[in-house]
């Protein structure tokens, strides 16, 4: 089929359920990685709208931004538009754009929710191993600590960084909920910017739930460099 590039959007549309060597489908995903409103914006809405189910219950929250970027990554710049390069490799050998989005969006999002699995089983891990209420007499002078695995425990928490003595002087010592810490710890956030917006609009735009899975994510690596640390210590 040539051509395929003067068709009109409507047209070309109507080619892509019925298209046997996925010659509309490399066209579509041309003028995705174009940038062209009306087709990104059928991308991301109707061929995407229940991918995107899936992967919020996969993930337990809404993903649509975390999707967007994903497949929109990277973003340029100098032109002010994304490059879409995960879409930019779709071949049309074998599957549609839709069948290879859907591939590649869960295997990413399968995998980063693998991987937020392991961060919250650590910090429930860590919470259950240790008696973190020793933390409370880390703002004590250690010669005041009688016992071994307190004065272990505040040599531990002497060595985190700041951000992380932050996080856990603010969730386990002054035990704060997620959202009010999250304002305490919000100058150590710094998401990547990205699609031309700064890190700050970023973190200005996310939701009282993201804030929480922020505070949730700081929280599990800072109490397992924590058990790092005291793993490390020798009596």
């Amino acid at each position: 089929m040539n051509n395929l590039s003067k068709l009109p959007w409507n047209t070309l549309c109507t080619l892509l359920d019925n298209d046997p060597e996925y010659y509309a489908n490399k066209e579509f995903s041309r003028r995705v990685v174009d940038n062209q409103p009306p087709v990104v914006n059928y991308y991301l809405g109707e061929i995407s709208k229940d991918l995107i189910r899936k992967i919020n219950v996969v993930m337990g929250r809404n993903v649509f931004a975390e999707y967007y970027i994903f497949l929109s990554d990277p973003f340029d710049e100098k032109t002010g538009k994304s490059n879409w390069h995960r879409v930019s490799l779709y071949d049309a050998r074998d599957c549609s754009l839709k069948s290879y989005t859907s591939r590649i969006a869960l295997r990413h999002f399968y995998k980063e929710a693998r991987k937020e699995k392991r961060i919250r089983d650590i910090q429930r891990e860590l919470i259950d191993y240790y008696d973190y209420e020793s933390l409370l007499d880390c703002d004590q002078p250690e010669a005041e600590i009688d016992n071994l695995d307190q004065k272990r425990m505040k040599r531990a928490f002497n060595l985190l960084s700041e951000r992380d003595k932050k996080v856990l002087t603010c969730l386990v010592i002054d035990k704060m909920s997620g959202i009010d810490a999250y304002f305490h710890l919000e100058p150590f956030v710094h998401p990547r910017p990205a699609n031309g917006m700064t890190s700050e609009e970023i973190k200005s735009a996310w939701s009282l739930k993201q804030k929480q899975d922020v505070v949730s994510l700081m929280k599990g690596r800072a109490l397992k460099r924590l058990l790092e640390n005291y793993n490390r210590i020798i009596d």
